[in-house]
């Protein structure tokens, strides 16, 4: 379970690849179980 700092509570999840330009299909369909990242760069 991931734990975030309380002044990024708010911050939104996004998956951890650009689904843009990298979607092939076994990892689409794993997506849910992969790491997610922040839209924050700091």
């Amino acid at each position: 379970m991931m734990t975030l700092r309380d002044d990024n509570a708010d911050m939104e999840l996004l998956p951890w690849i650009d689904i843009e330009e990298f979607n092939p299909g076994y990892m689409m369909r794993s997506l849910y179980l992969m790491p997610k990242r922040g839209n924050k760069t700091d």
